[in-house]
């Protein structure tokens, strides 16, 4: 199979030949852009994107195209990678009976379907709730109970946990694989955060500017030269960057195995917290209260929390539990009912010469035109750093090079992937210049590479005396950028450290590599920590 959108040269996907057999799990891997929605969407006939195709689809042994509606739409379930997006009715129980309305099922049908599916997913207690009161997991459970209620066949997820927080993210997986070995449901899941998955589908696919690299079962692919390193669970990157030889380990307790019979370990130096300007801090929130509505529950309740200047400080907590909330309130976009808040020592409420950008969960509400290139020209002119109508081509280069966007320039925004359209809404906000960039799920969608990618610009632009606030799901991002962590919970700041401290002191919002130094590296919670403590026996 070959598909090429319109008015490109490349193809998205060339040559590709595989087969998923009946009852499979399959993982489809690889870097962001390489072609992983666009063939996950060709596979769903209604989603499929516009262009020339070139071979064949077959589902359940029938072209694609000659499968009837009815077929085509109970018989391939699908949850797109935005929570938001898939999301169609006002109440739970009306997203569930969507499906079932549009293939003209019974009322009695649709009533016994929607009680069974809500039992199975264990969401009975969300059945009469408004959509828009549900956290971000409770959303996205919402979207697989209503992608598998008409009960498919084969059920494609497109990064369903780049949205949620590490154990909505375990719940979500379960309930997958339950539905893969209980119910014979044939899955095709693409997911960047593969530690959980990965030892226990039957076979990975990996893609490569278009190409299938790999299709091997889990073990097989992890040990491939060729195989792309940040799709691998974490135990796999361990041993591959410690030039490890043998069995590759695929599981946190067979990396712990493979570490303890191989080396030993030196203590990490003890990181230290940025605190450029300690009685001036950049941003300062004193007792801060905020809520929706008079009558609705306070989402911040009472927080306290600084950030100092040239300072990354990563925000971490369950979904729901306000992260968002607080980068609007910092942002000005919604104002406290009580409490204080102050830029740089001064009220926010005059936040003179101080310029604030704020990246959205969602970057397609950033873009307003029809290509990258413009937006980026819009970004450029916006800031005030160019006179009107003057040369802003060297200063987006730039930009666009730093992220690895240079050839999306004259795409649509929103013909990009998740993954693209985070670096090109990053690459807007750079072209602003701020002082504070507020970073909202900046690395949603993304690989491990695009991730450290990022990681590397955030540190660049603390050393320019920028301040960064992100709010992450994502804790290996957090531990490869962050000065401190704090986590959210119950509306205010449980607790705040380096990255080491945090995550070791955490035993489920914690990257995967902190389970794996648990016990013998002391703040080891990132690969190259890990490496950089072990000396061959």
């Amino acid at each position: 199979m070959c598909f090429r959108y319109p008015d490109s040269e490349k193809y998205a996907l060339d040559n590709v030949t595989f087969t998923v057999n009946e009852g499979e799990l399959v993982l489809l891997c690889g870097r962001s852009g390489s072609g992983k929605t666009t063939l996950l969407r060709l596979l769903k006939r209604r989603l499929a994107p516009f262009g020339e195709l070139s071979g064949s689809i077959l589902i359940g042994g029938k072209k694609a195209e000659e499968l009837t509606e009815r077929t085509a739409v109970s018989e391939v379930g699908c949850v797109a990678q935005n929570v938001e997006a898939q999301l169609v009715a006002e109440t739970v129980w009306r997203e569930l009976a969507f499906g079932l309305e549009s293939l003209g099922s019974s009322r009695s049908e649709i009533r016994r379907k929607t009680a069974e599916i809500s039992l199975y997913y264990g969401i009975e207690d969300l059945y009469r709730r408004r959509i828009s009161s549900l956290s971000g997991g409770e959303k996205q459970l919402v979207n697989l109970a209503a992608a598998t209620v008409c009960e498919p066949s084969l059920l494609l997820l497109d990064e369903p946990t780049s949205q949620l927080d590490p154990i909505a993210s375990k719940s979500l997986i379960s309930q997958v694989m339950r539905l893969n070995r209980e119910l014979g449901v044939t899955v095709v899941i693409c997911e960047h955060r593969s530690d959980e998955i990965f030892p226990y589908v039957d076979r990975v696919l990996c893609l490569e500017n278009g190409r299938l690299i790999a299709d091997a079962p889990p073990k097989e692919a992890a040990g491939k030269s060729c195989f792309f390193i940040g799709a691998m669970p974490a135990a796999a990157r361990v041993f591959h960057t410690l030039g490890g030889s043998g069995v590759c380990p695929i599981t946190t307790a067979q990396c712990r195995s493979f570490l303890s019979d191989n080396y030993v370990f030196s203590n990490l130096p003890a990181a230290t917290v940025n605190k450029n300007s300690p009685a001036k801090p950049a941003i300062k929130l004193d007792d801060v209260f905020f809520r929706y509505s008079k009558d609705s529950p306070d989402v911040l309740s009472g927080l306290s929390l600084s950030v100092y200047k040239g300072e990354v400080l990563s925000i971490l907590g369950g979904n729901g539990a306000g992260k968002s909330t607080l980068l609007k309130v910092i942002s000005g976009v919604y104002k406290p009912y009580s409490g204080k808040l102050l830029l740089s020592g001064k009220n926010a409420t005059k936040r003179g010469d101080i310029r604030t950008a704020l990246l959205p969960q969602s970057p397609r509400e950033l873009f307003v035109t029809p290509t990258v290139r413009d937006d980026l020209i819009e970004a450029a002119k916006a800031a005030g750093a160019f006179p009107s109508g003057g040369d802003v081509t060297d200063e987006i280069e730039a930009v666009s090079k730093k992220l690895g966007i240079a050839h999306l320039l004259d795409r649509h925004p929103y013909d990009l992937s998740g993954g693209e359209q985070q670096k090109a809404a990053i690459a807007k906000l750079l072209l602003l210049k701020p002082d504070v960039m507020l970073l909202d799920e900046p690395t949603k969608g993304m690989d491990l590479e695009a991730k450290q990618t990022s990681a590397k610009l955030v540190n660049k632009l603390k050393t320019i005396g920028v301040t960064v606030v992100i709010v992450t799901h994502d804790a290996q991002t957090a531990a490869l950028c962050s000065d401190r962590c704090a986590l959210l919970f119950d509306g205010a700041i449980a607790c705040t450290d380096t990255p080491g401290q945090f995550f070791s002191g955490l035993s489920y919002f914690t990257t995967p590599e902190a389970h794996i130094a648990r016990g013998l590296i002391p703040g080891a919670v990132t690969t190259e920590a890990i490496a950089a403590s072990c000396r061959k026996k």
